[in-house]
């Protein structure tokens, strides 16, 4: 047997071995299949045209921080009529969390959007899995304020408001209206004696929105906190509901 050959036959040895060792180095994928509804908080319908995307997530170095860590996005998707959506999903090997966004720029108008993550040991890698969402409608709130006693031009006021509804809106000013001197400055403060405004803010319906409000008069600083259920189809003013309640609007600050 020649030296020449034998060279040939180990060369093509080691291409094998090799080739053998690259298909083994592949990462291995779960297949999941996961599927539900999108329903409305408080009466459950189902909500349709909803888009819904998820990744998978291998979190990096320190504090759950996704920096060195890596995201691949599994899949998007669109709920039917019916409110019900599917994903056959392909997880790489070394994921530890789903994380899921639903509604997330707010494309379907009237509905909130939403987002979280979910350990992937709450599902089966390998199987089938329901999982339901869960979306608060969006609803106006007109809020109402006066400086009922003006002391000085350095009276202070500032409201912020929360809602708890299920997800997120974007809290917009829908409709602003000034009706006093004293213009919001770039603080998203008023600062003076004329202080009177209507504001109409998105919040959620059929769910309660706390508003916050602090004032300051002769130095002396005073914070304030009400709430107000906001119901759907309906006009919602914070101010009216609050006369209606204890006869005085706490909003009108004195």
């Amino acid at each position: 047997m020649s030296i020449n050959f034998l060279n040939k036959t180990y060369t093509i040895i080691l291409l094998l071995f090799s080739i053998g060792n690259f298909s083994c180095e592949k990462v291995a994928t779960d297949k999941m299949t996961l599927e539900g509804y999108v329903r409305t908080h408080g009466t459950n319908d189902p909500i349709g045209n909803i888009i819904i995307s998820v990744d998978a997530i291998k979190p990096g170095e320190g504090m759950g921080i996704i920096t060195s860590g890596k995201r691949e996005r599994l899949g998007q998707t669109t709920t039917n009529a019916s409110g019900y959506y599917k994903f056959n999903l392909k997880i790489f090997e070394q994921a530890e969390r789903l994380s899921f966004k639903i509604n997330d720029n707010l494309q379907n108008a009237g509905y909130h959007g939403n987002f979280f993550d979910r350990d992937l040991s709450q599902f089966n890698r390998n199987g089938k899995n329901n999982f339901d969402f869960i979306l608060s409608k969006t609803e106006l709130l007109t809020v109402h304020f006066k400086n009922a006693l003006p002391v000085s031009d350095e009276d202070y006021f500032q409201y912020t408001c929360v809602d708890w509804g299920t997800g997120y809106s974007k809290f917009d000013k829908v409709k602003t209206v000034n009706c006093g001197t004293v213009k919001l400055n770039e603080a998203y403060r008023w600062v003076g004696k004329d202080v009177c405004g209507i504001e109409t803010i998105e919040t959620s319906a059929d769910a309660y929105t706390v508003v916050h409000w602090f004032v300051i008069k002769n130095g002396i600083e005073k914070s304030f906190k009400d709430s107000v259920f906001v119901k759907e189809g309906i006009p919602n003013d914070f101010f009216y509901q609050l006369l209606e309640k204890a006869h005085v609007s706490l909003l009108v600050f004195a």
